[in-house]
């Protein structure tokens, strides 16, 4: 079994912290987070089997393809062709399970093991019940029907049409733009089942995130184990820690919040032991000179990326766009008046807040 990630340095707290749950549970199995930056900033982790570079994976122009992409866009951009890698170059394996780095575990997989067994591709939605919440539904319509912070592949040609058709649309367009009907690499996966045979794990223990606790009661049985709505608790994805989680654990659940609270605590403790990676800065986000990369660079140089070898970091923000000077004041206007519009409508809704 091998387990991975995709994250930037800032994020790896969290991926040390998923990696050393993964050993607890899975002793023998592998795990190699993907790195989005130029370079490993320290020599090894025990939690990991290895780090890999994602220049070292994607197979096409590597700084032309980043720089399309903000940060959280570009860790979703990857995974498509990290899951391939891992594919060709482990050939011994057969599970692969790719995790957020904002994930833990807190027991091995009976369930899916067993899935695993008689199918190649297993998710996880956002809703395994009727939420009673309409903005959440809403919600999860707008940001796709499954949480991609999971996906568990069993080799086979299935998994790898899969993987290939998954990639080519992240090379082209795995981008935050809801407006447009995309939200980076997950909204793609509403389609996935009408192309490929997945299977969809509907057990209330998985992916217990922000998202599901107006919907799942957190209890304990007779010898202390923890259960989500009387299933056993296997991981819980601390998707937006600590402010988003801890605000959708004190006001959501209707009982069963201490225990919520407790695991958060227990998870920020765990945190706190490598906070020092934390402050790392995206070696992606700034030109070679230092100076930061706007938002609108990105979008210029994804719909008229310049031709040739040279790298959009050795340019500038004033070099890219007056170059390209793709922007009209109609663009401009569009997109800051939508993220004000969104950022308004979702705090009103308190969805994710």
């Amino acid at each position: 079994m091998l387990f991975t990630t995709s994250i930037c340095g800032n994020y790896l707290p969290r991926a040390i912290a998923l990696g050393e749950s993964i050993k607890w549970h899975y002793p023998g199995a592998k795990f190699f987070p993907c790195l989005l930056e130029r370079t490993v900033p320290a020599d090894a982790f025990s939690a990991f089997s290895g780090i890999l570079l994602a220049k070292d994976i994607v197979p096409y122009s590597f700084e032309h393809f980043i720089f399309r992409h903000t940060i959280v866009e570009a860790a979703t951009a990857v995974k498509g062709d990290l899951m391939l890698y891992l594919f060709k170059a482990f050939p011994e394996e057969d599970i692969f399970i790719y995790l957020d780095p904002d994930t833990y575990l807190y027991s091995d997989f009976p369930e899916l093991e067993a899935l695993l067994n008689d199918h190649s591709i297993v998710l996880t939605p956002h809703l395994v019940s009727r939420s009673n919440f309409i903005p959440m539904e809403v919600s999860i319509l707008e940001h796709g029907l499954y949480n991609l912070g999971f996906l568990a592949l069993h080799r086979s040609d299935e998994a790898v049409n899969l993987l290939e058709w998954w990639k080519d649309r992240l090379h082209r367009m795995c981008y935050d733009a809801k407006y447009t009907g995309i939200f980076t690499d997950q909204k793609w996966f509403d389609l996935a089942p009408l192309f490929f045979k997945t299977k969809f794990l509907m057990h209330a223990g998985y992916n217990v995130g922000p998202w599901t606790l107006n919907s799942r009661i957190a209890t304990t049985d007779e010898n202390g184990n923890i259960l989500i709505s009387g299933q056993p608790l296997r991981f819980i994805h601390f998707s937006g820690f600590p402010n988003t989680f801890y605000h959708c654990a004190n006001n959501w659940p209707p009982t069963g919040k201490e225990i919520l609270i407790e695991l958060a605590d227990a998870y920020a403790d765990k945190l706190q032991e490598n906070k020092s990676f934390a402050c790392l800065p995206w070696s992606y986000g700034r030109y070679l000179d230092g100076r930061r990369i706007s938002e609108f660079a990105r979008i210029a140089w994804r719909r008229f990326p310049v031709d040739g070898d040279v790298s959009p970091f050795s340019l500038s923000n004033r070099k890219i766009l007056g170059k390209l000077c793709f922007l009209s004041p109609f663009d401009i206007l569009y997109r800051k008046l939508y993220g004000r519009f969104y950022t308004m409508m979702r705090s009103y809704f308190r969805v994710w807040e």
